[in-house]
């Protein structure tokens, strides 16, 4: 019995130290901010490994890179960081060719779509 109390007794210290972590949720992901595709200017699909960069008065605001080869992207973040205004976004396939597009973003809004076309070989 006195073994039994002092599980007991141990047990509840020990959940008292971490608070029941484990019964609160998981933290939520960061909501996607922008999301396209990312397409050369004949239309077939950046590779997977390009990046794409999200600048608002020539501050860097995020980043991805694309997974899959389909030239689709999904650029998260806080909503705090992604404030309303014209966003440059900025594509590179990393073999030569970058491209861009200015789209405009209301701040509390998700999902805003914007495809950017690779065209400018470097």
């Amino acid at each position: 019995m006195k073994r039994l109390c002092a599980f007991i007794v141990v047990l509840i210290a020990v959940l008292g130290l971490f608070g029941f972590a484990w019964l609160r949720p998981a933290p939520e992901d960061a909501p996607i901010q922008f999301k396209g595709f990312v397409t050369y200017h004949n239309g077939n699909p950046a590779p997977a490994g390009t990046i794409v960069e999200a600048y608002l008065g020539g501050v860097p605001k995020g980043q991805t890179t694309l997974q899959l080869s389909n030239g689709y992207y999904e650029l998260t973040g806080t909503e705090g960081a992604f404030t309303t205004g014209t966003y440059t976004l900025q594509a590179d396939d990393g073999v030569g060719m970058l491209g861009e597009n200015q789209c405009y973003k209301v701040q509390g809004t998700t999902e805003t779509v914007c495809n950017i076309e690779l065209r400018t070989a470097y």
